[in-house]
């Protein structure tokens, strides 16, 4: 991940997409020495779709699709999210 402040960003803003989309570096841009946006790779942004999308099991499992190691994670977050549903009664939202 790299940080780079506005101007700069502005001024190579070609080189710091070329990074992003054929390296899949993560550019963070800065505004006043703080992180105002990100250069991701359309790649990034289709799988943080997908974990964003539909209920969080669809979430859960979309990411697992694209990453096969989180498999296990998302396997022990549903039975913690079935857990908390039948302990309460109740639907638990995740947002």
């Amino acid at each position: 991940m790299v940080e780079v402040n506005l101007a700069k960003a502005k001024s190579s803003f070609s080189e710091y997409a070329s990074r992003a989309a054929y390296t899949d570096e993560h550019i963070i841009i800065t505004k006043r020495g703080k992180p105002f946006v990100a250069i991701i790779s359309v790649k990034d942004l289709e799988f943080l779709q997908k974990i964003k999308a539909g209920s969080p099991e669809d979430g859960l499992l979309g990411a697992v699709n694209l990453a096969p190691e989180l498999e296990v994670v998302a396997e022990k977050t549903m039975e913690a999210y079935q857990r908390r549903a039948d302990d309460f009664g109740r639907e638990l939202e995740i947002p």
